[in-house]
Formats: structure tokens, sequence, C-alpha cells
């Protein structure tokens, strides 16, 4: 392989296995931080569940956490690989490759898992409860946005 070639893998990886820990910590931002729902949990106390959509949400959230775990877990994994990798003298980019896939293949599958905990849950919701999530859905949206906007532009945020 062109030496070339390999340096730009090399560091493609590393720079992915670098920026995995901020992908990993979406705890603080309350139930599927990056899916379209975002911002659900601030609309909770408002919703006035029912005991059948407590048992839902509490499984969207626990859906939401064994994610966040298995992320992690995995995230620690590579770099742990990594580490080896980096001091061996050649590289094996095959099993880094192949682990790096392998836990992709694995978090889609928890990603889907918690994304259809969240629908069910938000399926289960009468009108008026709908309403109240989707107005806290968008007002996190309006929020993300500006935090975007802010970021793109260089300014800090309010």
């Amino acid at each position: 392989m062109n030496r070339s070639i390999k340096h730009t893998l090399v560091a493609s990886a590393l720079l992915a296995t670098l920026a995995m820990p901020a992908l990993a910590d979406r705890s603080h931002s309350g139930p599927m931080h990056m899916g379209p729902w975002a911002g659900l949990q601030h609309a909770k106390p408002q919703l006035k569940l029912t005991a059948e959509q407590t048992t839902l949400w509490n499984a969207a959230e626990a859906a939401s956490q064994a994610s966040r775990d298995a992320m992690k877990s995995g995230m620690e994994k590579t770099r742990t690989l990594f580490d080896e990798q980096k001091q061996q003298p050649i590289l094996d980019l095959q099993k880094l490759s192949d682990t790096m896939e392998a836990q992709r293949d694995s978090g889609k599958a928890l990603h889907e898992k918690e994304r259809d905990a969240w629908l069910k849950l938000y399926a289960s919701l009468n009108d008026a409860q709908k309403q109240t999530a989707s107005d806290s859905i968008k007002q996190h949206w309006q929020r993300m946005s500006q935090r975007m906007e802010h970021m793109r532009h260089g300014k800090e945020r309010p």
C-alpha cells in the first residue's frame, strides 16, 4: 500500500478516535440528543404521563443509556486497540477496520432499538401531549440552530 495512503488512513482513524469522546457523552442533553425528538426531556413534567406511558418512557431511557454505555465501551476498546497498534512496527489496518466496522454495526442496532423505543412512547401520547412534546422539541431545535449559527460565525453563545 502506498505510504501516503497508509498515513491518511491512520491519521483518519486516529482523528475519529479522538473525536469519539465528544460523541459518547450525550447524557447531559436528555433522551435522544441527536434524534429528531431531542428536547423531549424538557416536556416530561407537562406531559402528565399515564402509568403505561411512564413505563414506555423508562424503557426508552434505558435503551438510550444502553446505547451510550455500549458506545463508551466500544470507544475504550478502540482506543486500547490503537494504543496496541502504535506499539507494533507494522500496523494491522485490517484489524482496526474490522473492529471499527463491528462497533458501527453494533451501534446501529442499538440506535435503532433506542429510536424505536422513543417512537413507541411518542405514538402512545394523545394529541394534547403530542402538541406539548412538539413545542418542546421545536424549542430545542431552535436553541440548537442558534448555537450552530454562533459556532459558524465564531461568536460566543448567549
